[in-house]
Protein backbone atom coordinates (compact mmCIF):
# COMPACT_ATOMS: atom_id res chain seq x y z
CA UNK A 1 0.00 0.00 0.00
CA UNK A 2 1.23 3.36 -0.91
CA UNK A 3 -0.02 6.69 -0.73
CA UNK A 4 -1.00 6.44 -4.63
CA UNK A 5 -2.88 3.41 -4.31
CA UNK A 6 -1.86 -0.89 -4.27
CA UNK A 7 -0.42 -3.18 -6.33
CA UNK A 8 0.03 -6.75 -5.39
CA UNK A 9 -1.58 -10.68 -7.39
CA UNK A 10 -3.28 -13.53 -5.74
CA UNK A 11 -1.69 -16.62 -6.80
CA UNK A 12 -3.75 -18.67 -5.10
CA UNK A 13 -7.52 -18.94 -4.81
CA UNK A 14 -9.65 -21.91 -4.92
CA UNK A 15 -13.62 -22.00 -4.24
CA UNK A 16 -15.00 -25.55 -3.01
CA UNK A 17 -18.83 -25.58 -3.82
CA UNK A 18 -19.35 -28.99 -2.32
CA UNK A 19 -20.64 -31.92 -4.70
CA UNK A 20 -20.48 -29.00 -7.75
CA UNK A 21 -16.79 -27.59 -9.10
CA UNK A 22 -13.54 -27.17 -6.85
CA UNK A 23 -12.86 -23.86 -8.78
CA UNK A 24 -8.93 -22.97 -8.70
CA UNK A 25 -7.12 -19.63 -10.18
CA UNK A 26 -5.59 -20.93 -13.23
CA UNK A 27 -2.56 -18.83 -13.09
CA UNK A 28 -2.34 -15.29 -10.58
CA UNK A 29 -4.20 -12.76 -11.10
CA UNK A 30 -2.76 -8.83 -10.87
CA UNK A 31 -4.53 -6.16 -9.18
CA UNK A 32 -3.60 -2.59 -9.43
CA UNK A 33 -5.47 0.23 -7.80
CA UNK A 34 -5.02 4.17 -7.02
CA UNK A 35 -6.27 7.50 -7.94
CA UNK A 36 -9.69 5.77 -8.61
CA UNK A 37 -7.96 3.20 -11.31
CA UNK A 38 -7.94 -0.79 -11.55
CA UNK A 39 -6.99 -2.96 -13.30
CA UNK A 40 -7.72 -6.50 -12.94
CA UNK A 41 -5.54 -9.37 -14.95
CA UNK A 42 -7.36 -11.64 -16.86
CA UNK A 43 -8.82 -13.68 -13.59
CA UNK A 44 -10.22 -17.44 -14.89
CA UNK A 45 -11.40 -19.90 -12.31
CA UNK A 46 -11.65 -23.22 -14.02
CA UNK A 47 -12.02 -27.53 -12.52
CA UNK A 48 -12.00 -29.42 -15.52
CA UNK A 49 -14.22 -28.57 -18.38
CA UNK A 50 -15.56 -25.48 -16.25
CA UNK A 51 -14.27 -22.14 -16.68
CA UNK A 52 -14.84 -18.55 -15.61
CA UNK A 53 -12.48 -15.87 -16.29
CA UNK A 54 -13.34 -11.84 -16.26
CA UNK A 55 -10.59 -9.07 -17.20
CA UNK A 56 -11.19 -5.41 -15.93
CA UNK A 57 -9.93 -1.63 -16.48
CA UNK A 58 -10.98 1.47 -15.13
CA UNK A 59 -9.62 4.88 -15.72
CA UNK A 60 -10.09 7.94 -13.93
CA UNK A 61 -11.83 9.50 -16.12
CA UNK A 62 -14.83 7.12 -15.82
CA UNK A 63 -13.89 5.29 -18.86
CA UNK A 64 -14.38 0.87 -18.15
CA UNK A 65 -12.90 -2.03 -20.26
CA UNK A 66 -14.55 -5.73 -18.68
CA UNK A 67 -14.53 -8.57 -20.70
CA UNK A 68 -16.10 -11.89 -19.61
CA UNK A 69 -15.97 -15.55 -20.50
CA UNK A 70 -17.98 -18.21 -19.28
CA UNK A 71 -17.63 -22.24 -19.84
CA UNK A 72 -19.93 -25.40 -18.73
CA UNK A 73 -20.68 -22.67 -15.85
CA UNK A 74 -23.59 -25.39 -13.27
CA UNK A 75 -26.19 -23.04 -12.77
CA UNK A 76 -26.23 -24.64 -9.40
CA UNK A 77 -23.37 -22.24 -8.03
CA UNK A 78 -26.68 -19.66 -8.09
CA UNK A 79 -28.26 -22.37 -5.37
CA UNK A 80 -26.46 -20.48 -2.76
CA UNK A 81 -28.41 -17.63 -3.73
CA UNK A 82 -31.84 -18.81 -3.59
CA UNK A 83 -33.09 -18.53 0.37
CA UNK A 84 -34.03 -21.55 2.11
CA UNK A 85 -37.69 -20.80 2.58
CA UNK A 86 -37.87 -21.77 -1.34
CA UNK A 87 -37.37 -25.13 -1.85
CA UNK A 88 -36.23 -25.03 -5.14
CA UNK A 89 -33.00 -25.74 -7.26
CA UNK A 90 -31.31 -25.27 -10.50
CA UNK A 91 -29.52 -27.56 -12.58
CA UNK A 92 -27.93 -27.20 -16.16
CA UNK A 93 -24.87 -25.17 -16.82
CA UNK A 94 -24.01 -21.78 -19.26
CA UNK A 95 -21.18 -20.73 -21.15
CA UNK A 96 -21.04 -17.37 -22.33
CA UNK A 97 -18.64 -14.39 -23.87
CA UNK A 98 -18.94 -10.33 -23.27
CA UNK A 99 -16.96 -7.07 -23.82
CA UNK A 100 -18.56 -4.42 -21.93
CA UNK A 101 -17.01 -0.77 -22.70
CA UNK A 102 -18.16 2.50 -20.42
CA UNK A 103 -16.69 5.71 -22.60
CA UNK A 104 -15.75 8.77 -21.13
CA UNK A 105 -18.65 10.35 -21.76
CA UNK A 106 -20.61 7.74 -20.54
CA UNK A 107 -21.66 6.09 -23.36
CA UNK A 108 -22.24 2.10 -23.11
CA UNK A 109 -20.71 -0.55 -25.76
CA UNK A 110 -20.32 -3.93 -26.16
CA UNK A 111 -22.20 -7.65 -25.91
CA UNK A 112 -22.55 -9.90 -23.83
CA UNK A 113 -23.98 -13.47 -25.12
CA UNK A 114 -25.31 -16.09 -22.44
CA UNK A 115 -26.74 -19.71 -23.53
CA UNK A 116 -27.23 -22.84 -21.64
CA UNK A 117 -27.81 -25.95 -24.08
CA UNK A 118 -30.51 -27.30 -21.30
CA UNK A 119 -31.78 -26.66 -17.55
CA UNK A 120 -34.21 -26.94 -15.91
CA UNK A 121 -35.93 -25.02 -11.88
CA UNK A 122 -36.47 -28.27 -9.77
CA UNK A 123 -38.65 -28.42 -6.61
CA UNK A 124 -36.85 -29.84 -3.48
CA UNK A 125 -38.18 -31.39 -0.93
CA UNK A 126 -36.68 -31.82 2.69
CA UNK A 127 -38.96 -34.61 3.90
CA UNK A 128 -37.05 -38.34 2.19
CA UNK A 129 -39.85 -39.30 1.07
CA UNK A 130 -41.09 -36.82 -0.94
CA UNK A 131 -39.72 -36.80 -4.70
CA UNK A 132 -38.11 -33.72 -6.44
CA UNK A 133 -40.44 -32.43 -8.89
CA UNK A 134 -39.15 -30.36 -12.02
CA UNK A 135 -40.60 -26.74 -12.32
CA UNK A 136 -39.64 -25.71 -15.33
CA UNK A 137 -37.14 -27.15 -17.70
CA UNK A 138 -35.55 -25.41 -20.79
CA UNK A 139 -33.60 -26.21 -24.27
CA UNK A 140 -31.52 -23.92 -26.39
CA UNK A 141 -31.29 -21.22 -24.10
CA UNK A 142 -29.84 -17.65 -25.57
CA UNK A 143 -29.22 -14.30 -24.33
CA UNK A 144 -27.39 -11.58 -26.92
CA UNK A 145 -27.27 -8.10 -25.30
CA UNK A 146 -26.08 -5.46 -27.30
CA UNK A 147 -25.32 -1.84 -25.64
CA UNK A 148 -25.47 1.38 -27.81
CA UNK A 149 -24.77 4.72 -25.85
CA UNK A 150 -27.37 5.03 -23.55
CA UNK A 151 -29.46 1.90 -24.73
CA UNK A 152 -29.21 -2.03 -24.42
CA UNK A 153 -30.91 -4.19 -26.18
CA UNK A 154 -31.50 -7.78 -24.50
CA UNK A 155 -33.52 -10.14 -26.96
CA UNK A 156 -34.21 -14.15 -25.53
CA UNK A 157 -35.29 -17.41 -26.61
CA UNK A 158 -35.82 -20.62 -25.17
CA UNK A 159 -37.46 -24.02 -25.92
CA UNK A 160 -39.65 -24.83 -22.22
CA UNK A 161 -41.09 -27.94 -21.40
CA UNK A 162 -39.91 -30.01 -24.51
CA UNK A 163 -43.42 -28.25 -25.73
CA UNK A 164 -43.20 -24.46 -25.59
CA UNK A 165 -41.23 -21.80 -26.73
CA UNK A 166 -40.12 -18.27 -25.49
CA UNK A 167 -39.02 -15.35 -27.52
CA UNK A 168 -38.57 -12.38 -25.72
CA UNK A 169 -36.54 -8.66 -25.43
CA UNK A 170 -35.71 -6.29 -22.51
CA UNK A 171 -34.71 -2.81 -23.77
CA UNK A 172 -33.23 -0.16 -21.28
CA UNK A 173 -32.99 3.00 -22.32
CA UNK A 174 -31.17 5.94 -20.30
CA UNK A 175 -28.05 3.87 -19.16
CA UNK A 176 -25.91 5.90 -17.27
CA UNK A 177 -28.29 8.73 -16.47
CA UNK A 178 -30.48 9.74 -12.94
CA UNK A 179 -33.41 7.49 -14.50
CA UNK A 180 -33.23 3.94 -16.67
CA UNK A 181 -36.33 3.27 -18.11
CA UNK A 182 -37.23 -0.82 -18.64
CA UNK A 183 -38.99 -2.28 -21.43
CA UNK A 184 -40.01 -6.03 -22.22
CA UNK A 185 -41.95 -7.76 -23.63
CA UNK A 186 -42.35 -11.98 -24.15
Amino acid sequence: HSPRGWSGSVTDLVIDAKEMARLALRRPVNIVYGGNELDLSNACLVDGHIELCVRASMKRDGALEATYALRSVPLALANVLIPSSLPVSMEGTIDGQGEILRTTEGAWVGEALISSSAGQVVQTHKQAEERPGTLLSYNDLQIAATLSGGQARAPLRAQLDEVGRLYGELTLRGLGEASTTIDGRA
